[in-house]
């Protein structure tokens, strides 16, 4: 698993949201990640080099890490729920969205030529994958889920939810310590003797 996508807000302190790159099943140790950074920042899990699975592969794939972030208990970046007054054409892009988790994409950094056509891909003995192309991969869908139609939901979400606990986690750690350190000081058996003479009687 790679962590990916660090994405400060404006001020610096905050991520919004952290990429997931998954192999073709959790192992305990992406579980155990996952569960540590679940409560402080919205996971978005993607299924990394899809270019190298069959469709069907990617649609199995896609299942049983649905299956197992479910059985662990792992909680990863939830869709708000579209408002009634949404046009079909938003809801159906929503509900796209929602599917496609985790998203299978396909990374290139090289623009390539084929058909008179230049785009961003990779070319392979049996032909040439585009990345903006959905039946490709899912990479358009995260790019619009992350930047066009949910950026503004995840910094709702990490500034009301994520920060607001982790606060709340400061506040009840620190008035703990408080508490404990004002109770030391009023135990007499906390006393040290001021010399191996003395006594307490």
């Amino acid at each position: 698993m790679a962590c990916v996508g660090q994405c400060a807000s404006p001020g610096g302190e905050r991520f919004l949201r952290r990429l997931l790159f998954l192999p073709d099943r959790l192992r305990p140790l992406d579980v155990e990640f996952m569960k540590a950074l679940h409560r402080r920042v919205n996971i978005v899990p993607v299924l990394a080099k899809s270019d190298t699975l069959l469709p069907s592969e990617v649609l199995r794939m896609k299942n049983r890490i649905r299956d197992e972030i479910d059985q662990f208990g792992i909680r990863i970046y939830q869709f708000p729920e579209c408002d009634s007054d949404e046009d079909a054409d938003f809801k159906l892009q929503d509900q796209a969205l929602k599917d496609s988790i985790p998203f299978a994409v396909i990374g290139s950094n090289t623009v390539v030529e084929a058909n008179s056509k230049r785009f961003r891909g990779r070319i392979y003995p049996w032909g040439v994958v585009d990345v903006e192309n959905p039946a490709h991969c899912d990479f358009v869908k995260l790019r619009t889920m992350l930047i066009r139609t949910h950026m503004q939901d995840l910094k709702d979400v990490t500034r009301e939810t994520h920060y607001e606990n982790y606060r709340a986690q400061c506040i009840q750690s620190m008035t703990r310590m408080v508490v404990k350190e004002r109770n030391r000081k009023r135990d007499p058996s906390s006393l040290r003797l001021c010399c191996s003479d003395c006594s307490m009687e």
